[in-house]
């Protein structure tokens, strides 16, 4: 399964599925990670809709014998970290850029172009690129 549902969705089709708790959960995660947690960090995330982080993701994943990626959380924080220059894991800069040059090629041949840069303070008016409001 590869879930496109938000991770508290997703969680919570599988606790029901499962027919667990959340407590339940967290002591199956225990059981299976070295990484405890506890109810204070799984509630505001599946409560409130918090971001899980990649660990919590790993922790839920691992008590519910599942792959993390079957949370889709889980599988863009993978594709982002292909642009990540400074990861080691995907082999620097120079991969970075390769896996760059791979989508943009992807992204033309199917034509479908890539999100404009956004300019940081600039909303909708006129921007000098430095955040301020050129002079008209």
């Amino acid at each position: 399964m590869r879930s496109i549902k938000p991770f508290r969705e997703t969680v919570q089709m599988l606790l029901d599925a499962e027919g667990i708790s959340r407590r339940e959960l967290i002591r199956r995660g225990e059981r299976h990670s070295d990484d405890p947690r506890s109810m204070g960090v799984l509630h505001p995330v599946l409560s409130e809709g918090a971001k899980p982080s990649i660990g919590l993701i790993e922790f839920v994943a691992a008590a519910l014998l599942i792959e993390p990626e079957t949370f889709a959380e889980y599988r863009m924080w993978q594709a982002r970290r292909l642009f990540d220059p400074s990861d080691d894991e995907i082999g620097g800069f120079d991969a970075a850029i390769k896996n760059l040059q791979a989508l943009e090629a992807i992204s033309a041949e199917a034509d479908l172009p890539l999100p404009a840069a956004r300019v940081a303070g600039r909303r909708g008016g006129k921007g000098n690129g430095r955040g301020k409001a050129s002079p008209s």
